[in-house]
């Protein structure tokens, strides 16, 4: 055999651990790879009032065009407080539906407020990353995009960070615009 290829196997896992540091139960399998799909990056919020989490990950596809292949996009999946799986794995994106876009899952928080989730994407197509906000309602309904930064020029938003301020009930966002003069690799 001259060449090789890499299938990507990704599986994301939780697992509930008390206030003392002790296991709570088994493992929680979030997402089981059964293809050559798979997930990464998760990030997870608790609803304070629904009590239950949300995790969210980006969905890897692997479709022999490179490790990312048609790009990734944002998948989710409700976990109630005892840990047991809410309903099923959903989708989050695409925020722009052609191949070759990269939509990278940044950051999530909680607004007890509007009982909604707020979700940070950043979304790449030939050009700087964008980025993003998207609520998930906390019957598990999505809202629409909100494009919170608009780059034109260097590679875009990267390291995206949010917070969430339970007096004003605002947000703030806080990300790098990484242009060609700092990058690294």
């Amino acid at each position: 055999m001259n060449g090789y290829q890499v299938t990507t196997v990704s599986e994301n896992y939780a697992q509930l651990i008390n206030a003392d540091g002790s296991l709570n139960g088994g493992g929680i399998t979030i997402y089981a790879n059964t293809t050559n799909l798979g997930g990464d990056n998760p990030k997870i919020a608790f609803d304070t009032v629904n009590q239950r989490f949300l995790v969210t990950w980006n969905q890897v596809y692997d479709e022999g065009m490179g490790f990312y292949g048609t790009g990734p996009e944002v998948s989710g999946q409700f976990v109630n407080s005892d840990g047991s799986l809410n309903g099923g794995n959903f989708l989050l994106t695409p925020i722009v539906p052609l191949d070759y876009v990269y939509e990278f899952l940044e950051d999530i928080v909680f607004d007890p407020i509007l009982n909604r989730f707020v979700v940070l994407i950043t979304s790449y197509n030939a050009g700087p990353a964008d980025l993003y906000i998207r609520f998930v309602n906390n019957d598990g309904s999505l809202g629409d995009f909100i494009k919170i930064a608009d780059f034109t020029s260097g590679y875009g938003a990267w390291g995206v960070r949010i917070g969430y301020d339970s007096n004003s009930g605002r947000f703030l966002v806080a990300y790098n615009n990484l242009t060609e003069g700092n990058a690294c690799g």
